[in-house]
């Protein structure tokens, strides 16, 4: 973690700076109402993610099933993909996915990171692409649903990830949030959240930053349970969806 604290946030603006860096909670609050905080946060998702994990598995199940094989028809196996990502305080895990590329998308992604400009320097900014040429046809569906997200209800269920929090993050992003790489270690990352609501696919990295710390700074289980009414209607949403 000493290289993460190290580096810096890039191309801050004076105004952004001085706010990342205020404490997360106003000075004038007593220690133990941020004590008091993190421990009802902590009960509520002991409680609700494994719980609601186990639901919608169950629930769920007749989709997984279809999209299984709709993904085995295209492309074969593996039907689930398995990114390394930042967990809670520092931890990594394997973050579980619907595949939704090519078997051969490492290699897709050199040719063109080395033959196009804007695709790399896009790449460079976000470590997204919105014309990915690894994406199959059944994946692009899967992914402008967010259905490709369902098997991280697994990884909730075993303590890995929460229903809300931080969008996880793959190794080598944390350059982007210099030393304010703490807020996102705070909690575990949640399938949904303020940013995934927010912005999905788009939004900053300065975006992303500012809305985990407000997350943080105050959090209510009423904030959990508005993300959570929202993400329903993301399958339907095809705005920032890619």
């Amino acid at each position: 973690m000493e290289r993460i604290a190290k580096s810096g946030l890039v191309a801050l603006s004076p105004l952004f700076e001085a706010f990342i860096r205020m404490p997360l909670w106003p000075m004038q609050r007593p220690a133990r109402a941020r004590s008091r905080r993190d421990i009802v946060r902590g009960l509520w998702k002991s409680f609700i993610d494994p719980l609601g994990a186990a639901v919608l598995l169950v629930a769920l199940a007749p989709l997984f099933l279809i999209v299984m094989g709709l993904v085995m028809l295209q492309s074969g196996r593996p039907i689930f993909y398995g990114h390394t990502r930042w967990g809670q305080d520092g931890a990594t895990f394997k973050c579980w996915k619907f595949r939704t590329m090519s078997v051969d998308a490492d290699a897709r992604l050199d040719a063109l990171l080395q033959s196009d400009p804007k695709a790399l320097a896009e790449w460079n900014a976000t470590a997204k692409l919105k014309d990915d040429p690894r994406v199959t046809a059944i994946g692009r569906i899967l992914r402008r649903t967010s259905l490709d997200e369902l098997p991280q209800l697994w990884n909730v269920l075993v303590g890995e990830m929460s229903l809300v929090g931080a969008g996880p993050i793959a190794l080598g992003e944390e350059k982007h949030w210099g030393d304010q790489f703490r807020y996102y270690l705070a909690e575990r990352p949640g399938i949904t959240g303020p940013w995934q609501v927010r912005f999905r696919n788009s939004g900053s990295y300065r975006d992303r930053l500012v809305l985990q710390r407000h997350y943080l700074a105050h959090w209510t289980p009423w904030t959990d349970i508005v993300c959570l009414l929202k993400t329903l209607s993301v399958p339907f949403e095809r705005k920032n969806a890619y």
